[in-house]
């Protein structure tokens, strides 16, 4: 898919989150993507490619619903760290865990909104997110004590 495509797709969510949600997407380079739950915020990194961003976005749309819609009803166990804070292995795993609901929480958005992408291309871009929580996880928790740089990212 050209990268066109891409781009009017994250142009078209940023817009339908301001006027759905209220919700600000801010992009600047070398930003850290997150969502900031009480600014109402998307901060996206814009020296991705519009893939990448896009991607990005809808796993922060997942933690946006996350927010708004699970964790207000106490369903589920969540913790707001970073991995490279973490030092608890319990306070890892309920990061991890949140980490994957949002990219779960996003992919159904996405099907939500008929959004077209491709799917491998997500999958691998998705689970190299993940892994890059794991290792960043797995030093904070044990440092040198294992060598979690042997876990190799493509994108991140």
């Amino acid at each position: 898919m050209a990268s066109n495509f891409y781009r009017d797709q994250f142009n078209d969510l940023v817009e339908y989150l301001a006027e759905e949600f209220n919700i600000k997407v801010v992009q600047k380079p070398n930003e850290t993507d997150a969502w900031y739950p009480h600014l109402n915020m998307i901060r996206i990194n814009n020296n991705l490619k519009y893939r990448e961003r896009f991607f990005t976005l809808i796993h922060e749309t997942g933690h946006a619903i996350l927010d708004n819609a699970v964790r207000h009803k106490n369903i589920t166990c969540f913790n707001k760290n970073i991995p490279e804070n973490i030092k608890s292995k319990k306070n890892y795993v309920h990061t991890l865990n949140e980490e994957i609901l949002a990219w779960n929480y996003g992919k159904m958005f996405l099907k939500k909104m008929s959004y077209k992408y491709e799917e491998d291309r997500l999958e691998e871009y998705m689970t190299d997110c993940i892994m890059s929580y794991i290792r960043h996880g797995l030093k904070s928790i044990y440092g040198n004590e294992i060598n979690a740089d042997i876990i190799w990212t493509k994108y991140v």
